[in-house]
């Protein structure tokens, strides 16, 4: 993934931008590093998860498994989807729709415990799709879901950095790398080519200063906090 990249960013077709590294010392810290970003179609995935290796690691595996993110998935439609079986040591399976409310408190619980020890995630707040979720309006026009506040109560009680990002295709037609049946490489290659040699194929990808929360502020504001965040990045794309 690191090489293929590299080449989206030497031809100009991926633009990365940080307002402020992430602290490097977190695991001897034990500070979490709680990441959030918009999610238009899954392709984020392959960008965001970038972010956390170099590619000397490449020849050192352990220092990826000691810095690779972890995430809170869906079970039916993604965990359990026989493709990904390599990555489920670092997802969280939770059960959403009816009867899944126990299912996701304990996911939460866990997180919350491994943001503690200092462990990286990486999650989504919006519900589903940001196209589907829309309901925050940027200054330029661009949309965001209303994100849940479970987002405001794991920092809250984590203590963990929390890192705001933004992605965006500039060609909308590119944002169509579906991953709720699992990974397929060839959709997962053809969607590559088509931002590779697309015409308006350029993906931005803007990283928000990192945010700390005490106990003392509740999890609702914690949250409208984070989507401000988000919203204030997008309107820098």
């Amino acid at each position: 993934g690191l090489p293929m990249i590299k080449l989206l960013e030497i031809t100009g077709r991926f633009k990365e931008i940080d307002l402020e590294p992430f602290p490097k010392d977190h695991k001897n810290n034990k500070i979490g590093r709680f990441v959030v970003t918009n999610h238009p179609d899954g392709g984020e995935w392959f960008f965001i998860y970038r972010r956390f290796f170099e590619i000397i690691q490449l020849i050192a595996p352990w220092i990826i498994l000691r810095n690779f993110p972890l995430a809170l998935v869906d079970r039916k439609n993604f965990y359990a989807n026989g493709s990904i079986k390599f990555f489920q040591p670092a997802l969280v399976p939770v059960d959403r729709g009816r009867g899944g409310e126990l299912s996701r408190s304990a996911s939460l619980k866990k997180l919350i415990w491994m943001l503690k020890k200092g462990a990286t995630i990486v999650n989504f707040f919006e519900g589903t799709r940001t196209g589907k979720a829309a309901v925050l309006l940027c200054r330029n026009g661009r949309k965001l879901g209303k994100l849940q506040e479970s987002l405001g109560l794991m920092a809250k009680q984590s203590g963990a950095v929390v890192k705001p990002g933004w992605f965006e295709y500039q060609d909308s037609s590119l944002s169509s790398l579906p991953l709720q049946g699992g990974f397929d490489l060839k959709i997962f290659l053809l969607w590559y080519w088509r931002l590779l040699t697309g015409r308006n194929g350029r993906v931005v990808l803007i990283w928000g200063k990192a945010q700390t929360f005490t106990t003392n502020q509740s999890r609702q504001d914690i949250t409208e906090s984070v989507e401000r965040c988000l919203l204030e990045l997008a309107n820098q794309v």
